[in-house]
């Protein structure tokens, strides 16, 4: 058996592609910044902290998504859960909806227990031009991500381990965790990592690969990871995987116990 080449698919196989999609996606970061630096768009910021830069390196994940998507797999991006059609949309409003929920209703349980201390931010009029450009930051990761960890990687880690004469329901369940882990893992650089951030964010995984495994699309998986970010960060004043926010419509402060709330990583490093 050829260990590179698929001579029935006529295509490398599924661990070469993934391994120069990524290098694909280094390459193009790399010529991104260069650029960015030349015309001095370059703040100095670290880049989960620059809006400017989160949406450059989305816009990097998915080109590479597109770009190896058809050199490589032979897919266009359809094939990897963005149909665009009635029930895209509806699986994107109700993860949007849901994100939301999900989050007031968790703000609410820490205000009844007294583990937060809530109050508008002064002057949120003033904040509004940079509350439009954390969206629109945050809407570039919820297609750059998701279209990268549940659209190419999940798709090809299960076409990986089915090449293994794994069935394919225990294949995509394997690339289904694999994927989860990686994302958590992935995010063990951010600021105030704790062992229960990176499982909770393991466990977030879960939460955004599973709607792509049982529907094929990835509207509810972006349309959750937007609203998550957005509205945990920007509107109720939360930090994002331990980065805060700048421009909040509220002020929070946790002082509950930091195993419940999160403490300075947010309420995703907490049990809440």
């Amino acid at each position: 058996m050829n260990v590179f080449w698929n001579s029935r698919e006529r295509r490398l196989r599924a661990f070469w592609r993934i391994f120069l999609q990524t290098a694909t996606i280094v390459l193009l970061s790399a010529g991104a910044f260069i650029v960015l630096m030349s015309v001095g768009g370059i703040s100095g910021r670290p880049i989960e902290e620059d809006p400017l830069l989160i949406v450059v390196s989305n816009l990097v994940m998915i080109a590479a998504v597109a770009i190896c998507g058809r050199v490589l797999d032979r897919r266009v991006l359809t094939d990897f859960g963005m149909q665009w059609n009635s029930s895209w949309f509806v699986d994107f409003s109700a993860g949007l909806l849901l994100a939301a929920f999900s989050l007031v209703a968790m703000l609410c349980v820490m205000l009844a227990f007294g583990w937060v201390r809530v109050s508008p931010t002064i002057d949120v009029v003033s904040q509004l031009p940079m509350l439009v450009v954390w969206l629109i930051a945050f809407v570039s990761v919820g297609f750059g991500e998701e279209l990268l960890a549940r659209g190419y990687y999940l798709r090809n880690l299960a076409e990986a381990f089915r090449g293994g004469r794994m069935s394919a329901n225990v294949a995509v369940l394997l690339a289904f965790v694999v994927s989860s882990v990686v994302f958590g893992v992935l995010h063990i650089p951010n600021p105030n990592m704790t062992p229960m951030a990176a499982a909770n964010l393991c466990l977030a995984g879960v939460v955004l690969g599973l709607p792509a495994v049982l529907t094929g699309r990835l509207g509810m998986s972006v349309g959750f990871h937007i609203g998550w970010n957005y509205v945990l960060g920007n509107v109720l004043g939360f930090p994002v995987s331990g980065l805060p926010m700048q421009s909040r419509v509220l002020e929070t402060e946790s002082v509950g116990p930091e195993w419940i709330t999160g403490g300075p990583f947010g309420p995703e490093g907490g049990v809440i």
